[in-house]
């Protein structure tokens, strides 16, 4: 049967994800790895409806319907989610000479 729907990327659907659900998961990488077959979320699975081809690569794309179901079926396994909280950063003080793969920081440094 053909649909005609309406898809998104796997970087949008990630944004869409993390609007909806929250910063429970690093969307991106858990798309990815529901790809995989490698995680779920409440048992829950994400899968691509299609791939699209993009400048230089076949790319999964994701339909709204299929988006919005997870998000309403995770929402009513998961009611206490903290939904639409904007990006949480933190002020740390940090050496931008070092490489961030050696450069550990435990706790965030107070600013002066």
């Amino acid at each position: 049967m053909m649909v005609t729907e309406m898809t998104y990327s796997a970087a949008e659907t990630a944004l869409i994800l993390r609007q909806a659900l929250g910063p429970i998961r690093a969307w991106d990488d858990c798309l990815a790895d529901m790809r995989a077959g490698k995680t779920s979320v409440c048992d829950l699975v994400l899968m691509p409806a299609i791939q699209r081809l993009d400048s230089r690569a076949w790319r999964p794309s994701y339909a709204v319907s299929a988006i919005r179901e997870f998000i309403v079926e995770v929402a009513k396994v998961m009611p206490d989610l903290k939904v639409k909280l904007p990006p949480q950063g933190q002020v740390i003080e940090y050496d931008d000479n070092i490489s961030w793969r050696v450069q550990k920081i435990k706790t965030p440094a107070t600013v002066h």
